[in-house]
């Protein structure tokens, strides 16, 4: 199931737009009358009926046209034609979000999984497919693995690798091995340095090498006191 927003209007969905660009031309009708009307009584009496099926004719067409786009959905070409510069195409996530939203985690993992491979710049899909694994399918391994990936997307922006990141050293955290996540809070503090996100792994990279001292010390200890049993 394609992901894109703004599709390719084929020829035959032309047609569903003739009630549009019939409602133009009686639109149009009315609006050349009124035209009509006022012209003539500012020039006294001189009535342009030739207005009226001009007019009808370019709402008409307007509206025939405008119909078109809106029934295909391409918001972006609209904004190309009027604004006369390319937009970027976005892209929507709703199909496997709605298989999130019904239960099927395993499908919308698939789903996230065909979105990646149709939008190869974009680690939206990936970061999505992620938190499901994480959060729905309890597979934190599995979710690490999407979140890294995510991060390797050559269009990721510095604020999307960081989010990856972070998200990373959440799903460790989680774990029975929160640990593992020093090198990843070292890799984000240097990353985002300067920044409140930087301060937050500054932070917990901090506190997880004291914990990782003790547990060092701990070690130590036991070590000793077997020995001593022994």
């Amino acid at each position: 199931m394609s992901t894109r927003r703004a599709r390719r209007i084929e020829p035959g969905r032309w047609g569903k737009a003739i009630p549009y660009g019939l409602q133009g031309l009686v639109v149009g009708a009315g609006g050349g009358l009124i035209i009509t009307m006022v012209a003539g009584g500012l020039s006294g009496g001189e009535f342009w009926w030739w207005i009226i099926p001009v007019f009808s004719g370019i709402v008409g067409a307007v509206e025939y046209v405008y119909g078109a786009l809106i029934i295909e959905g391409a918001g972006d070409l609209v904004a190309r034609l009027f604004i006369g510069r390319l937009v970027e195409t976005r892209t929507d996530y709703s199909y496997p979000e709605s298989l999130v939203a019904r239960g099927r985690y395993e499908d919308a993992v698939t789903a996230y999984e065909e979105a990646a491979a149709e939008n190869p710049d974009d680690p939206e899909p990936l970061m999505r497919m992620a938190r499901v694994l994480r959060d729905r399918l309890r597979r934190p391994e599995d979710a690490v693995a999407a979140f890294k990936r995510a991060r390797m997307v050559e269009g990721a922006k510095p604020g999307q690798v960081q989010l990856a990141t972070r998200e990373i050293v959440e799903t460790m955290e989680a774990t029975d091995e929160p640990l593992r996540a020093i090198p990843e809070l070292a890799r984000l503090a240097e990353q985002a340095a300067g920044t409140k996100t930087g301060e937050w792994a500054a932070r917990r990279l901090k506190a997880l090498k004291q914990e990782l001292s003790w547990t060092i010390k701990d070690q130590a200890r036991d070590g000793r006191e077997t020995g001593e049993e022994g």
